[in-house]
């Protein structure tokens, strides 16, 4: 890695024979004949026969394979885009457009939270410091806190407020 070889040892001698290792045999099938599909004019598009010809003497595997009938998933809305702006404090007035998943907000050894970015929202968690954070005046608690549109953050000191673009 880099500048450096690493190279293995083995102090311990073992004697090994033939017979501690595995004994492997290749065999090799005989090539089956591709299999028939049996596509009937009235065919529904429910279910479709297949018949696979073994050699002979062999029974035949029938395989069926029903369409799915039932409704599609529901597809969640798309997220919003979001941002943070700095109220008070050197940087007041900047935004931090929030485009990654994961946003880690704070001072480290100080405050520390993370932005996570779900299908569901936006969601605040408190990750380092001995004071958490505050939502809207109340204080966060060990659990992720989902945000709402212009919710104000308390982090070390710096008020922010959330608020969803467009």
């Amino acid at each position: 890695i880099g500048k450096y070889k690493l190279k293995y040892l083995n102090d311990q001698v073992s004697q090994t024979s033939a017979a501690d290792f595995e004994k492997t045999v290749m065999v090799r099938a005989a090539a089956a004949p591709a299999p028939s599909f049996d596509d009937k004019a009235g065919d529904t598009g429910h279910f479709r026969t297949i018949q696979i010809n073994q050699n002979a003497g062999s029974a035949q595997a029938t395989y069926q394979k029903a369409l799915s009938t039932g409704p599609l998933p529901i597809p969640l809305p798309a997220i919003k885009m979001a941002a943070i702006q700095i109220l008070n404090g050197p940087n007041a007035g900047k935004e931090l457009d929030l485009l990654k998943n994961l946003t880690t907000l704070g001072k480290p050894g100080v405050q520390v939270a993370v932005l996570t970015r779900r299908p569901n929202g936006f969601f605040i968690t408190h990750v380092e410091g001995a004071v958490f954070p505050f939502v809207n005046g109340h204080i966060l608690g060990a659990q992720p806190c989902q945000l709402n549109d212009h919710d104000v953050i308390e982090l070390a000191g710096v008020k922010m407020e959330f608020y969803f673009k467009g």
